[in-house]
């Protein structure tokens, strides 16, 4: 890390060695972070969670999503798994990569619903625009 770090205060011009130097320092520091400290995949609930707290949600904004009140907190409470239609609501609306939403919270297999979006070819995510939270109240 530290020469790394030496050889991009240079400011190296591209093309030259110290450039080139600095870019396979920077893969193989990369590689090496990779492999060493894997980023694991959240949960889909942890993965709502998070997405609330981004956009400043409360859960009874996320009933045109999921459904009901009591589903919301069915599902935030891991005691419902989501339904192919809450995945496809919550990819499209929040913009939560619906491959996050078709693993399971407790890290076991995906929810029947999760397998047969996937056979559906769902998996492929797009990422939709974030609603802002509107200022006053409707």
């Amino acid at each position: 890390m530290t020469r790394l770090t030496a050889c991009l205060e240079s400011d190296p011009e591209p093309g030259t060695s110290a450039a080139d130097e600095a870019e396979v320092l920077a893969t193989l520091i990369a590689h090496y972070e990779s492999a060493q400290f894997p980023v694991e995949r959240p949960s889909p609930i942890d993965a709502i969670l998070f997405r609330m707290d981004q956009l400043d949600l409360a859960q009874k904004e996320l009933v045109p999503y999921i459904g009901s009140a009591s589903k919301v907190s069915e599902i935030l409470n891991g005691k419902r798994t989501l339904s192919l239609p809450m995945i496809r609501r919550l990819r499209d609306g929040l913009g939560i990569p619906a491959d996050v939403l078709i693993g399971s919270s407790d890290g076991s297999t995906a929810s029947s619903a999760a397998k047969q979006l996937a056979r559906l070819g769902g998996t492929q995510t797009q990422v939709a625009p974030i609603p802002r939270r509107r200022s006053t109240p409707v």
